[in-house]
């Protein structure tokens, strides 16, 4: 069962990371499921405070139809604290109430300990058709009170290889929370962080100036690809030869001096992967506002004036002895998150003056927040295609770009959860400097992997399909890169499309098929819950017959196809009293919630729900398309009232789509 709140209430979801914990946002101009739970909430709400004041509501959506549109448990709750039974007290609930005059309620009744309520769907419908079609896409945007500013970094891999399926996870998560927390009335800034002074860069680096490997790739081979190549072989040389770790530690101290022809020829190497890595995010349908630099956080001195201010507070010291001798490091030993270490204390600079990975997340994260007075310097870094263009740090820049980047109200950091200790040591930073923790949230998911049937297409191992889930390894050379996975989706998706699509020109198959690829992947990466691992399956995530990306593209251009058929004109008064079949019924119902649904999908950052429900919504419409002929239906007045019932259909589930970052095709 589906359970909602109470009215006045924030929806349901890990309070830790509800970004509107302190805003009323529940303010809707049309009228949707949520005006429903709080007629009920307000209708219900007296009558038990009479037993037990304050207790939950606890409305739920009956899993059987004859149980009505929403039922309370509330009675099982007082039944606890009284000395009579929930059929007792939900009769008493019943008889008491009185469902006001023009109300969305048609009737309550007692049931096995719950009070049901059922919907005048008379009523409701026409309220819910008129509002979509009046509202349009706006339909599930609430009146913001207070619009925040809110700094979402994602994607973040390392500029020394091509974009991997693993990341894409980070950025198709990270993309969709842009898009949802801007359509509901937020200022969204969206980052990549570039980690281009760090380990992996240095072995590049070292192939390059040391081992003279050459630096530009094969002919007809993209930069980022071979980059990653490299990578691959100097770090096998590297780790079994003491002298090469060496000189890869003095290449890292250059790059983060900034000095050198060194630092100068890595900035230079990572840009160059970093615009192919973007030509993929593009692909995915992601796009920034701003690149940040690893490098510049040091040249800016804001990691400088953090550490000075954890000093003063006595936070951060060197390590006199012991394995961590002569390193800086931040006390964390009386800290209750970190008392049960070993060794809580966490190393900001090593030993030989080289800052660690979260020495430089720590003062980063403070300038996202504004608690540095240290700033970057930014110019123009590439046009995006149809898009603003994406602003990077740079030392060669300007002080004050045409938007101001940083000083949100919350940033939320997308890193995958063997970097929860990371993020930890960072939050706890932020509240010794001010207080901050809450404004800082890592957003943490699981990992990504393969069937081994697509491990086996991917790669060209045929030893690999036998096996259930493949696990990617860098160090076994187990990568796949998400052009090949895109590659891979759209050769199929083409093939598909022309055969449903004989007469269909090239221009036209291209473009269908790029949008299958896309909603393809980005749907098997949003449908499971970030606690748990996706195992991706190319096969699966092209199905059109169930839980997939083109499934819902499908349906979308089922519906709009009968719009076609009809044309544009149509009856500007419809009686919804004709639509009285029980899949008319529950496609109203399930449109009324996408209000419901964006609000608690943004407030608890958890793009799945969206992804839940639209795949529910395609399926009350897919039940109601072979159920109800539009076309063809019993009489004109029907299939008016059908055709605007299609309409708001296409109006809200085209624009869920949208937030999902899936394409609405007309045709497939």
């Amino acid at each position: 069962m589906l359970h909602y709140l109470e009215k006045g209430s924030v929806l349901r979801g890990n309070p830790d990371k509800n970004i509107y914990s302190s805003l009323n946002v529940k303010i809707w101009e049309a009228l949707s499921f949520v005006d429903l739970l709080d007629e009920i909430s307000s209708i219900l709400r007296p009558h038990v405070d009479e037993y037990l004041k304050g207790v939950e509501l606890d409305l739920q959506e009956p899993s059987v139809a004859e149980f009505g549109d929403l039922a309370s448990g509330a009675s099982f709750k007082i039944s606890k604290h009284v000395k009579k039974s929930p059929d007792e007290i939900s009769r008493a609930l019943a008889a008491k109430i009185s469902i006001p005059e023009g109300s969305l309620v048609s009737k309550v009744e007692a049931r096995n300990g719950y009070v049901n309520f059922w919907i005048d769907t008379v009523k409701f419908s026409k309220e819910v058709i008129k509002a979509t079609i009046t509202k349009g896409e706006s339909y599930g945007v609430p009146r913001v009170l207070d619009k925040r500013r809110v700094l979402i970094e994602h994607t973040n891999s390392n500029p020394n290889k091509a974009l991997h399926i693993g990341v894409a996870r980070n950025t198709v998560l990270g993309d969709t929370l842009c898009r949802l927390l801007k359509y509901v009335g937020n200022e969204v800034v969206s980052v990549n962080y570039i980690d281009d002074s760090g380990s992996q860069v240095a072995d590049n680096l070292l192939a390059h100036l040391v081992l003279n490997v050459p630096e530009e790739p094969p002919m007809g081979k993209r930069f980022d690809v071979y980059a990653g190549e490299v990578y691959a072989n100097v770090n096998k040389r590297i780790g079994s030869d003491p002298a090469l770790e060496q000189e890869k530690r003095k290449i890292i101290k250059e790059v983060e001096l900034g000095l050198s022809d060194t630092a100068k020829f890595a900035r230079e190497f990572a840009e160059r992967v970093v615009k192919e890595q973007l030509k993929t995010c593009w692909r995915l349908g992601a796009y920034f506002d701003l690149l940040n630099w690893e490098s510049d956080i040091l040249r800016s001195g804001m990691f400088d004036e953090v550490m000075k201010r954890l000093k003063e507070l006595g936070r951060v010291e060197v390590a006199e002895g012991g394995k961590n001798s002569g390193c800086l490091i931040i006390k964390l030993r009386d800290v209750k998150e970190f008392e049960n270490l070993t060794d809580p204390d966490e190393v900001l600079v090593r030993s030989d003056g080289t800052v660690t990975y979260v020495g430089k997340d720590i003062a980063y994260a403070a300038w996202k927040l504004g608690l540095v007075n240290a700033e970057f310097k930014y110019k123009p870094f590439v046009e995006q295609p149809g898009r603003d263009v994406v602003w990077t740090t740079s030392q060669d820049g300007v002080s004050r770009p045409p938007r101001k980047f940083n000083g949100v109200d919350i940033a939320i950091t997308l890193v995958d959860k063997r970097q929860e200790h990371p993020q930890l040591v960072v939050s706890t930073a932020l509240r010794f400097l001010s207080g901050a923790q809450d404004r800082y949230r890592p957003y943490l998911y699981e990992l990504v992997s393969l069937s081994g049937e697509t491990a086996s297409e991917l790669t060209g191992e045929p030893s690999l399909a036998s096996k259930r889930v493949v696990h990617m390894s860098g160090r076994a050379g187990l990568v796949v890169n998400v052009d090949d996975v895109l590659d891979l989706l759209e050769s199929k998706a083409k093939e598909e499309s022309l055969k449903r699509n004989p007469g269909i020109g090239e221009y036209e198959l291209e473009a269908i098929g790029k949008e299958i690829a896309r909603a393809a992947l980005r749907f098997s990466l949003l449908k499971t819950d970030i606690s748990n691992m996706v195992v991706f399956s190319t096969r699966e995530s092209l199905r059109l017959d169930g839980d997939s990306g083109p499934y819902l593209q499908y349906t979308y251009a089922r519906a709009s196809s009968i719009l076609r058929k009809i044309g544009e004109r149509c009856d500007s008064e419809y009686d919804t009293s004709l639509l009285s079949h029980e899949t008319e019924r529950a496609l109203v119902k399930e449109i009324s919630k996408f209000p419901l649904v964006v609000q608690e999908a943004s407030s608890s950052l958890n793009p799945r729900l969206l992804a839940t429900y639209s795949l529910k919504l395609a399926d009350r419409f897919n039940l109601f398309y072979e159920s109800c002929q539009v076309m063809h239906a019993a009489s004109q007045d029907l299939k008016v009232a059908r055709t605007y019932l299609v309409r708001a259909f296409v109006t809200i589930f085209g624009k869920a789509l949208e937030l999902l970052g899936i394409t609405p095709l007309e045709r497939m």
